[in-house]
């Protein structure tokens, strides 16, 4: 049971957690339109079927229509929920799921009955008519399962007691709990299968706009044109720029499987340190083959929080990433990273319906510049340590002081002649490395274009 619940695909338990979360939001997002049309589609079966009952000379035809009647009514009452003021979502939505999981036991127990007063010269017709609604009523139930659950154990029960009451029928009674058994199996089949297409669809649109914006697209039905949630406008953002040191060499000497296979464990941490850093999904991460940019931002661009998020990742990204490459592959992975902040326009841009997430603004072309200076200190001075150098401005560097991340002793004042890096001022950072080394030699390299 627990193997083909949509609950427990094989998936890593922070991948887990995220399906859970999207298909309640799911549930309750689709819950009120498919509340609105299952009872629409009984409600014209039954206006049709009891018309049907009550004017043709079928043996206990008007007992079925009767019990026909009082579930019609039960539709209709069931049906003006579908219309209640909004004003309460959160009670609107329970309301809707007590009724509709009402409705589902009352339709089994309505069968019961139904099965009570059959008579028995026609107990074959009504038990293939029974089989055939079962059928039809439960797959209607797919996405929802607990009304799933509740209207199939109510119906086992029922058809249970019904044994007991007409002995002479338990070979259709047995007959239809087989077919309630091969449903049950189906049913949450279909429903796993709509879990990992839910999930895949947000695995994609991770790719091109951060997670929280990802989760609230996969479980609605709005279309990424009109998403309103991350709309472009100025915001305080932190850009990380990260690339790795010989690459090319890499791919050269170890082949393009190899480097796959890097490149895929390393973005994989990448991604499992920004979900554990940043658990609301305020980031947007990005690459190209070796090169890492990530955007940190906050739904209320508290300077403080992106500060302290994006130099925890960068604690972990220099300290914790390099020995986990090391132990899979037994490779001294080496890259170094820079940092800016600073205000950028950000958002969902792109055509209408192809839009991607981006950031314009200087801030993007800092964090470049500051990467391609800590590459710079690593060649001109031959830094034998493999352990990332880290480049960042003045606000990170009050921020890292106050968090005690880095040892403030190991600090170096970043000189440049990169006319960006100008009228600033810019310091450099790498774990376990003693001494100043813009002292020992002044960086004389030009500008970054």
């Amino acid at each position: 049971m627990r193997i083909l619940d949509h609950r427990y695909l094989i998936l890593p338990p922070d991948e887990r957690k995220i399906l859970r979360k999207i298909y309640r939001k799911w549930v309750k997002s689709h819950l009120s339109l498919y509340f609105h049309w299952i009872n629409l589609s009984s409600m014209l079966g039954l206006s049709i079927a009891v018309p049907v009952l009550l004017l043709m000379s079928i043996p206990g035809g008007r007992k079925v229509a009767l019990i026909g009647l009082v579930l019609l009514c039960f539709n209709i009452g069931a049906l003006s929920l579908s219309y209640v003021s909004k004003t309460n979502k959160r009670a609107v939505f329970y309301i809707q799921r007590v009724a509709h999981i009402a409705l589902a036991i009352l339709n089994q127990a309505c069968l019961f009955f139904l099965m009570l007063i059959i008579p028995r010269d026609t107990a074959n017709y009504y038990f293939a008519a029974v089989g055939m609604f079962t059928s039809i009523s439960i797959i209607t139930l797919y996405p929802f399962w607990i009304e799933q659950y509740l209207a199939q154990t109510a119906a086992i029960i029922f058809l249970v007691i019904a044994v007991r009451i007409r002995p002479e029928f338990s070979h259709g009674f047995l007959l239809l709990i087989v077919i309630h058994l091969v449903v049950f199996f189906g049913v949450v089949y279909l429903r796993r299968i709509m879990c990992g297409e839910l999930f895949e669809r947000y695995r994609n649109l991770c790719a091109i706009m951060p997670r929280f914006v990802a989760e609230k697209l996969t479980y609605s039905s709005e279309s990424v044109g009109s998403i309103k949630d991350f709309e472009p406008r100025e915001r305080f953002v932190i850009c990380l720029r990260s690339d790795w040191r010989n690459y090319q060499t890499f791919l050269e000497k170890q082949g393009s499987a190899k480097a796959i296979q890097l490149l895929e464990s390393f973005y994989d941490s990448v991604i499992e340190d920004l979900n554990r850093i940043i658990p609301d999904g305020s980031f947007f991460a990005t690459w190209t083959a070796d090169e890492l940019f990530v955007i940190f931002f906050d739904k209320l661009d508290s300077k403080a929080v992106i500060a302290e998020r994006a130099l925890t990742f960068a604690t972990s990204m220099m300290k914790n990433l390099p020995q986990k490459i090391l132990q899979r592959f037994n490779y001294p992975l080496i890259y170094d990273i820079g940092m800016a902040s600073g205000t950028g326009f950000l958002g969902l841009l792109g055509p209408r319906n192809l839009k991607t997430t981006s950031v314009i603004g200087l801030v993007c072309e800092l964090a470049r510049a500051l990467e391609y200076e800590a590459k710079m200190i690593r060649y001109f001075h031959d830094v034998s340590n493999p352990l990332p150098i880290v480049a960042f401005d003045q606000l990170l560097f009050d921020a890292a002081e106050v968090m005690k991340v880095f040892p403030t002793q190991d600090f170096s004042v970043l000189k440049s002649e990169n006319n960006l890096l100008q009228n600033k001022t810019y310091y450099f950072w790498q774990p376990s490395v003693v001494g100043n080394l813009i002292e020992k030699a002044p960086l004389t390299y030009g500008d970054v274009r």
